[in-house]
């Protein structure tokens, strides 16, 4: 078996090897722990949410009020898209646009249908009142309203003359209550709705009248909702952020654990470690005694007392330790070592 001294092979003392690895250690966990923080910024999954056309209706207002030929318009029929003088309009020209997406499926055939609710608003009364009539064409559906504006204007003065108070302004407001059922050829079948409202305010002592749209557009879409996993990317490798996470979790607990008993180790051996005197360190070589008489023999001195005792250790002679003189003394056959403390 190898016993591997890192001290020796580095030639560095346990104490800077220690002081090494805790700074290589805490270098290490700090990285780690930036890298758990970073994990944790990152969501794991992102939602992406995408939307799918299923129909649209669209009601066109572009055509508004028809106009009788009369000599302000050079007897040509005329569309007044504000506001017009209400002798000479003829009818309301809406048209609906109902259009399903083929992301839908195939259409096998489309129902469509309409209501009409009116309603006349005064500043005193109000109720509804069915003064319309409709021309209908369709593909697509194309609705004419003509109003009787006539009738409209005979019955607010029947009020004015039963409550004898005059009105100068009135409201008719008209609501289309549109629906189309399709049928796909897959045997699915959908409802798809809308509900313009038409509101016509009448000035009559202007003797115009002016319109307004409400709620005249209407997509149908669905969501549908994806997860996309995120990763993080470290050179080649593409790791998912939970996967990360736990890596970089782990790593940090383990990390944290061994440099906590790298530093509790690293303390306790600085305060075991004390630089020993060659008494205490050789104690076993040495006994005490006193040099009376030195011969003839050379004495040489030794600066160094591990040298010293591995000359004793070799020969198997003791160390005499003269306390007076305050040597450490080796005698052997061909000289005498000395090493002052």
């Amino acid at each position: 078996m190898i016993n591997l001294n890192l001290s020796k092979v580095f030639h560095i003392s346990r104490d800077s090897l220690s002081k090494i690895m805790v700074v290589t250690l805490s270098i290490i966990l700090i990285i780690s722990m930036i890298l758990l923080s970073i994990s944790y910024r990152v969501q794991p999954e992102t939602v992406i949410t995408t939307k799918k056309l299923l129909a649209e209706i669209r009601v066109d207002s572009g055509s508004v009020f028809k106009v009788k030929p009369v000599i302000i318009y050079d007897y040509r029929e005329y569309v007044e898209t504000s506001k017009t003088y209400y002798d000479l309009v003829k009818g309301l020209n809406i048209s609906l646009r109902f259009t399903p997406s083929i992301t839908s499926g195939k259409v096998l055939r489309i129902n469509e249908t309409y209501s009409l609710k009116t309603y006349l608003s005064t500043s005193i009364y109000g109720r509804e009142y069915p003064l319309i009539d409709v021309i209908k064409s369709t593909n697509p559906l194309r609705l004419l309203l003509i109003v009787d504006f006539k009738g409209m204007d005979k019955l607010v003065k029947t009020i004015e003359d039963e409550i004898g108070v005059r009105v100068p302004r009135y409201e008719y407001t008209i609501t289309i209550m549109y629906k189309a059922v399709v049928t796909y050829s897959n045997g699915v079948s959908r409802t798809y709705e809308v509900s313009p409202k038409i509101t016509i305010y009448f000035d009559r002592d202007a003797n115009t009248i002016r319109i307004s749209w409400f709620n005249m557009d209407k997509k149908y879409t669905s969501e549908k909702t994806t997860r996309k996993i995120n990763y993080f990317n470290i050179g080649l490798a593409n790791i998912p952020i939970r996967t990360f996470r736990t890596y970089t979790f782990y790593t940090t607990i383990t990390l944290s654990i061994i440099f906590a008993i790298s530093i509790l180790n690293y303390i306790s051996s600085g305060r075991r470690m004390r630089i020993l005197t060659p008494l205490e360190k050789y104690s076993r070589l040495i006994i005490n005694g006193e040099v009376i008489h030195e011969s003839d023999k050379p004495v040489i001195i030794i600066n160094d007392p591990d040298r010293l005792a591995i000359m004793s250790k070799n020969m198997g002679k003791p160390i005499i330790y003269d306390e007076k003189k305050k040597e450490l003394v080796l005698i052997t056959e061909d000289a005498i070592y000395k090493y002052k403390l």
